[in-house]
Formats: C-alpha cells, structure tokens, sequence
C-alpha cells in the first residue's frame, strides 16, 4: 500500500482572515514538478505560484489548477530545484475576490529545507512525509500522511527504532 508521498511539503498560512489554511505538496518528475495543494474549502479557487515571497507579492509566473472541494493537481513546466532557488511563494486567492489572497506558503531554498520520508511502524498503515524548513532562529514543520490513524505527533530523540523522548511536540 503507498501513502501519501511527495519531495517537498509546505505549510499554506492563513492570509487576510480568510480562516483558509492548508498544505502543497510538490513532487519531482523530471523536468516537471506536480503540484498538489489542499486547503480548507470554498475560500479559494485561484491559486498561482508567484515571483515572491508571502510577504511581497510578485507577479504570477506558474497558473495552477482551480481548486475544487479544497483541492488542486497542476504539474508545471519547471524542475522542483528551480523552484527551490528562492523568490518564490504558492498564493491562494479568494473565490471571487482574486486581489484578496486567502494563504500562502513561501517555497525553501533547496539549502533551507528538509523532508524525510515518514515509513510505517508497528502495523500502523500510516506512511507520508515531513518537511523542516529554517525559518530565522526556528524550524517550520509541514507534515502530509496517511489521513485518520495519529493525532499526536512529535520529534522525538534517537532514532526510529530505538525512539526517545519527546524534544518538540508538533
């Protein structure tokens, strides 16, 4: 069985009060990246990726699909590490309002990010992947997996089969 997979995962914040949060998640596929996004429905439908990052808007450089249900898959014409040179951000815009956006997620520099791919443990069924990415003094944690089997997830010490304590709850 294959779980939620992907090369990169962003938090998508809430923007404006738009209540709308929601996570990218993108996958390489050579010369290609496929971009899913999944948010909080109906308060966005217009989504781009953006010459900027969520605190300067810059202009559209890929369109991505419309969102339905809170959902969208685009596959645009660019290497996931072209994406991850910086000065690029995913922006959400609201449903009828596209100068309003709703969430945004900035896209690391390849130097400022992570992901590690989450394997199922003790029969669990649950796989997917994390990514950290440095923030200032901070770690940024976006997590994507298998839906309905955890709520509490942590960063623990050690290794995954000799599991320590709790160091940061997420």
């Amino acid at each position: 069985m294959m779980g939620p997979h992907g090369d990169l995962v962003l938090a998508l914040l809430e923007k404006s009060g738009s209540g709308q949060t929601g996570i990218a998640v993108l996958t390489a596929q050579g010369e290609v990246t496929e971009v899913v996004l999944l948010a909080t429905t109906d308060i966005s439908e217009l989504n781009h990726i953006h010459t900027s990052t969520c605190s300067v808007v810059g202009g559209v450089k890929y369109p991505l699909t419309n969102m339905k249900n809170g959902q969208s898959t685009t596959v645009v014409n660019a290497t996931l590490e072209s994406l991850m040179t910086g000065g690029f951000a995913i922006r959400l815009h609201k449903k009828g309002d596209a100068a309003t956006y709703t969430s945004c997620g900035d896209i690391p520099t390849k130097a400022n990010a992570l992901t590690v791919q989450l394997k199922e443990l003790n029969s669990s069924g649950q796989s997917g992947v994390a990514t950290l990415v440095a923030v200032g003094d901070k770690t940024g944690v976006a997590l994507y997996a298998t839906a309905g089997v955890s709520e509490l997830n942590h960063i623990h010490s050690n290794t995954c089969a000799i599991v320590g304590g709790v160091v940061y709850p997420i």
